[in-house]
């Protein structure tokens, strides 16, 4: 299972992942606020849809309220992963 650091902006004016290359990780923006979780669903489902995988192979191992979070994607390394979020940037 590859796993990926990605810092989360809810409240975005759209969807999208990109690499920031100053951090060293993905920066994932979502349309949904933190409200009740709604903005980490909303997180694990642009990231399953980037990587092609069910949204249930994708989960978070770190984060809470942090925007900083850690996620893993079952099945994939993390070569693979990097791989296909830079292809849909």
């Amino acid at each position: 299972m590859g796993r990926i650091e990605v810092w989360a902006r809810p409240g975005s004016r759209e969807d999208g992942v990109e690499w920031d290359e100053g951090r060293k990780r993905w920066r994932v923006s979502v349309r949904e606020t933190p409200t009740g979780g709604r903005a980490d669903d909303a997180i694990v489902r642009l990231i399953a849809e980037r990587l092609g995988v069910p949204r249930t192979s994708v989960r978070f191992v770190r984060g809470g309220r942090s925007r900083a979070k850690l996620i893993e994607a079952g099945g994939l390394s993390e070569a693979e992963i990097a791989l296909r979020l830079r292809h849909r940037e």
